[in-house]
């Protein structure tokens, strides 16, 4: 994996590592310089449920499997209110076979965290930012970014399953994974949410690629108490598929200055 490849999925990292969904320091002017929280490790300890489930195994499987090829990961979380209210938030990630990555971020009703719309370009010639503001107005800049080497994700999947009893069961396209927790502290909750328990899990393998992975919890708003149900989704496709393009926008950004200080997202 080159070094820049590794620089490109530095934005995947910090939302779905961290349950934190911003970009650090909040500047309009362009990108700023993030750094990741430490990355966390897969382990070969098996998870107990009725199958014995080896997550490193998993992991490595689906890391390989993506390995040299262009793909996409969607990662979305949904946050459903009482009052039948939705707030979502997307992130989706198109990774190319060489230096190339670009990720987009859409976010939709009320979400209880203060988070905006951005997109990233990473390419072998560097990386720029285009963010939409809470005034409308967008900013675009070049910055520098760093992130860990595995643009799969495997270890943030690995994480996801170890924290349920899991059981499995093989099907025509692979094997399905299963399994519940009484609490959730692998889900990956956004910052406005706490307490979050009753979980169930449900992950597809095919060809070694986890294709889905879903979580369902119960919740609490923070400041307020108030009861939400919460739902993770992680999707990979078009494995093999058409390389991401360079977006018209990055092709004009300028470089922005370093900011004076750089913030870490909370670690997992």
């Amino acid at each position: 994996m080159s070094g820049s490849r590794a620089l490109a999925v530095a934005v995947a990292f910090l939302f779905v590592t961290a349950g934190c969904q911003t970009l650090g320091t909040e500047r309009a002017d362009g990108p700023e310089t993030v750094t990741p929280a430490p990355v966390p490790t897969t382990s070969d300890t098996p998870v107990g449920g009725e199958s014995v489930v080896d997550t490193g195994y998993i992991a490595d499987r689906h890391k390989n499997a993506l390995d040299g090829q262009s793909y996409t990961i969607t990662v979305a979380f949904t946050v459903q209110y009482d009052n039948g209210s939705t707030g979502r938030l997307r992130d989706r990630f198109v990774v190319g076979p060489t230096e190339r990555y670009r990720w987009n971020r859409r976010v939709a009703g009320p979400y209880p965290e203060n988070v905006r719309d951005h997109v990233a370009w990473q390419s072998e010639s560097g990386s720029a930012i285009r963010r939409t503001l809470d005034n409308g107005t967008t900013s675009v800049g070049r910055g520098d970014v760093v992130g860990p080497s595995d643009p799969s994700l495997s270890f943030f999947v690995a994480r996801l399953i170890r924290g349920f009893d899991v059981s499995v069961e093989g099907t025509s396209e692979g094997r399905r994974l299963y399994g519940t927790s009484e609490e959730a502290r692998s889900v990956p909750l956004p910052t406005g949410l706490t307490d979050g328990h009753d979980s169930a899990l449900n992950v597809r393998v095919r060809d070694g690629v986890v294709t889905s992975l879903a979580i369902g919890c119960r919740a609490r708003l923070r400041e307020t108490g108030q009861p939400v149900w919460f739902r993770f989704d992680f999707f990979v496709s078009d494995v093999g598929g058409t390389p991401p393009t360079e977006p018209s926008w990055a092709t004009t950004a300028t470089a922005t200055p370093s900011p004076e200080r750089t913030e870490r997202p909370p670690t997992p």
